[in-house]
């Protein structure tokens, strides 16, 4: 929901895996859009005001710089539930 939206590419290129191999479970969350570091690190200035090219606002009203790494605090009970069920397989 933190993901800024301008084309919708960034949120589109959304991956999220889990795989077992050898009883260790792995899991992933990312994006492939080539700029999502740059995105991800963004001060989020700009943030409400009009895009010159029209798409919107800069940092969409929900977007937020540092959208990954807060989506994984902000639900890291539910991360760690996830985990401990995982881990009882």
């Amino acid at each position: 929901l933190m993901t800024p939206i301008d084309t919708s590419v960034l949120v589109n290129s959304q991956y999220r895996t889990i795989t077992t191999k050898k009883g260790r479970v792995h899991a992933a969350i990312g994006y492939t859009a080539r700029y999502a570091a740059a995105v991800h690190e963004a001060s989020g200035r700009g943030k409400g005001k009009p895009r010159e090219n029209g798409n919107g606002l800069y940092w969409s009203p929900d977007g937020e710089p540092k959208f990954l790494e807060k989506a994984g605090d902000n639900h890291k009970a539910e991360i760690d539930h996830a985990v401990y069920e995982a881990m009882k397989i």
